[in-house]
């Protein structure tokens, strides 16, 4: 597994090797790592910035075998296109048992482990590969009321790294779309199509053979409080469309006002704000510090008022009980609540088949 952060680095091996605080380097430094799991322990590989010309004959191996003309003699590349490049032929390949593309953006008091076992859990349980985008979200070492907040002030430093960690991802998508178009005027002049008819049918088959993966965005409690500070910055470059389906689940972010940063959301297809009014990380939430804190998009069933998202609740259902993270653990024993995740985390409409009540513009699992 591959993931993206802006944490210190720091002398140590494995997970010690990644701190509690932002890079040196600045909040915006943004450095690779590879991830392995042997025995219940977790393996982490710093990847250098510059692709090696080991890593770029790779990817040209990679792109002949996949019937693409690419020449990178000379060129300069950085380890970010190597990823995404290996990842893009990984999820095109039919013997890939991964489907599609999860970008994970993790929550409050979460170390390096916390984030690399969730984005496994959702790896094995959803059938997702996932890139996580790990911010120093444990504190500085700091516990309780004083971790929250500290987080919250970590979560904003991190915005320009987030941002650039989307630009990137943007580019690359852009750059291959525009390396395949290349390719298919290239086979639609080889293939010598008869009539208008014939190359409309010809370019309608090699236009499946694109990019037939979704790449998907799952944000996690004060996840989404760094996302919706993002969309509400002027620095935002994910406006483009990246993703096609966003999942704000457990949103550590106020309800009040919410419509203001989720109608700003570009996607193809869902955004989808899962709500637990037992939920009880969002209810200690509101009394962190003993200060007054507005309700939480993720546990209040009013003024759900976006015209874009559609609201999920989860209240109730069983397995859930008072859950932040109904995606994983005992509440998957309910298969309607595994469903909906793998659904959505797949890029497919995940709101089928549940009930929507018009009254509280919530979708329910059973009436």
């Amino acid at each position: 597994m591959y993931f993206v952060t802006n944490r210190a680095i720091r002398n140590g091996k494995n997970l010690k090797m990644l701190g509690n605080k932002p890079s040196g380097e600045g909040p915006n430094d943004l450095r690779l790592c590879e991830a392995t799991k042997s025995k219940n322990k977790w393996n982490i590989k710093l990847i250098e910035n510059e692709a090696t010309d080991a890593m770029i004959a790779e990817i040209a191996k990679l792109e002949k075998a996949n019937g693409t003309q690419s020449s990178h003699n000379g060129e300069k590349k950085y380890s970010s296109w190597y990823v995404a490049k290996k990842l893009y032929f990984m999820l095109k390949s039919k013997k890939n048992k991964k489907e599609n593309l999860v970008f994970f953006v993790h929550g409050f008091n979460n170390n390096v482990e916390d984030m690399l076992n969730r984005a496994h859990n959702f790896s094995v349980k959803y059938g997702v590969e996932v890139i996580p985008f790990s911010w120093p979200a444990n504190g500085g070492g700091v516990k309780g009321s004083l971790s929250y907040k500290s987080d919250k002030r970590d979560a904003l430093a991190s915005l320009g790294a987030l941002d650039r960690c989307l630009e990137k991802i943007t580019g690359y998508l852009s750059e291959f779309n525009q390396e395949f178009l290349s390719q298919l005027r290239l086979d639609l002049a080889q293939n010598g199509a008869r009539s208008e008819a014939d190359a409309m049918k010809l370019y309608d088959r090699l236009v499946g053979r694109g990019c037939p993966f979704t790449v998907n965005l799952v944000c996690h409690s004060m996840g989404n409080y760094l996302f919706k500070h993002l969309l509400k910055s002027g620095s935002y470059h994910g406006d483009r469309l990246m993703f096609d389906n966003v999942i704000l689940v457990a949103a550590d972010t106020n309800n009040k006002e919410h419509k203001s940063w989720v109608d700003k959301i570009n996607c193809r297809r869902r955004i989808y704000v899962t709500i637990n009014e037992d939920d009880k990380a969002l209810r200690l939430s509101r009394v962190k510090g003993g200060e007054e804190q507005q309700a939480r998009l993720g546990h209040f069933p009013h003024y759900l008022d976006s015209s874009r998202a559609k609201y999920i609740d989860f209240t109730d259902q069983a397995q859930v009980k008072n859950s932040h993270a109904y995606f994983e653990g005992d509440s998957l024993k309910n298969l309607k609540v595994k469903k909906f995740f793998k659904e959505a985390l797949n890029g497919k409409r995940a709101e089928v088949g549940l009930y929507y009540n018009p009254e509280s513009n919530m979708y329910r699992f059973s009436r």
